[in-house]
């Protein structure tokens, strides 16, 4: 039988691609799977996922409820939300909505994120640090913070997956490209993540220029306040898909407030995409400010996850009797 020199030309390219393989294989990191394969196509860029390290100071949670979580129409009126542009919704409804998933599992359901990755807190340790209030060292950056949280929701028997990808250096300008191509990868790869959060700490100073802090009291101690925020990426649409990110940030601001009336601040709404349209329920969490200390932060990390895991089994609205 004769080949054609079509067929001869694909054995070819096949044949090259075999050799050129073999010839890159010991440059490749040892763990390569199809993540990080797909990521390192679409960024040009490694991606880092590994175990988070043990703390010791990690608190228990507590087992994840049996049921799906329940909740009132009045507990609306005690959410405050920053809206600057009016941004069409009903807050109520939309706390009401159902919330459909079960976060249990052997399965990755939560994927964690840092876009901004270097981003730290007062330096109270004498760690390394970059300008504004950023380091690589990752017990000081946002990695600590994800592995605490990581760690937690695992203790209750979530699946969590935690992106440990330096996203934001050498290059800050293009982290955002740099984590959207990361989460589309564990997307793909993982289809029952149910949540993805992206967490950084804010950043606000006085008029002489000093980082400061936002720190509310828990059980007699000073920490954090965070602030959830959900991007409003398609306000033309009607009952759009930020809807659904906007419902569940209601779900965990009620939580919080009833852990500790004043861990968060106001959800803020904001346009900027932040990759929230990626889905399936994407949300930006500020844990404190870079004049907070780590130790502030861990402590609205700690009520952050007991929302979450307080939601594992999904929520409701009251049934009017």
């Amino acid at each position: 039988m004769k080949l054609d020199d079509k067929s001869l030309r694909i054995g070819a390219i096949v044949l090259f691609g075999a050799a050129l393989l073999r010839l890159c294989v010991p440059f490749l990191p040892k763990d390569l799977n199809m993540t990080k394969l797909l990521f390192f196509l679409g960024s040009g860029r490694w991606i880092q996922m590994a175990e988070p390290e043990e703390d010791e100071d990690t608190p228990p949670i507590a087992e994840p409820p049996d049921e799906v979580a329940v909740f009132a129409p009045e507990q609306a009126q005690s959410i405050r939300c920053s809206n600057p542009a009016g941004h069409t919704m009903d807050a109520q409804a939309l706390l009401m909505r159902e919330l459909s998933w079960d976060l249990e599992g052997e399965s990755p359901r939560v994927l964690i994120v840092h876009t901004h990755t270097t981003e730290s807190y007062e330096n109270t340790d004498g760690y390394e640090a970059l300008p504004n209030y950023r380091t690589l060292d990752p017990h000081y950056n946002m990695l600590a913070i994800g592995d605490r949280l990581a760690a937690q929701l695992e203790q209750a028997g979530i699946g969590v997956l935690h992106d440990r990808t330096v996203h934001d250096h050498p290059s800050y300008n293009g982290a955002y490209t740099s984590s959207k191509a990361a989460i589309k990868t564990y997307l793909e790869e993982y289809p029952d993540i149910c949540l993805v959060l992206d967490i950084h700490r804010d950043a606000y100073e006085d008029s002489s220029g000093k980082q400061l802090g936002y720190t509310t009291t828990y059980e007699g101690e000073e920490i954090a306040q965070l602030m959830l925020v959900v991007s409003a990426f398609d306000p033309s649409v009607q009952d759009p898909k930020w809807h659904e990110n906007m419902a569940l940030a209601l779900k965990l601001q009620a939580k919080l407030q009833t852990l500790c009336e004043g861990v968060a601040r106001p959800i803020a709404v904001r346009t900027t995409n932040y990759n929230q349209a990626l889905g399936p329920r994407t949300l930006l969490v500020e844990m404190g400010a870079a004049g907070n200390t780590q130790q502030e932060a861990f402590g609205a990390t700690d009520l952050l996850a007991q929302s979450i895991i307080a939601l594992a089994k999904g929520a409701k609205g009251a049934t009017l009797a």
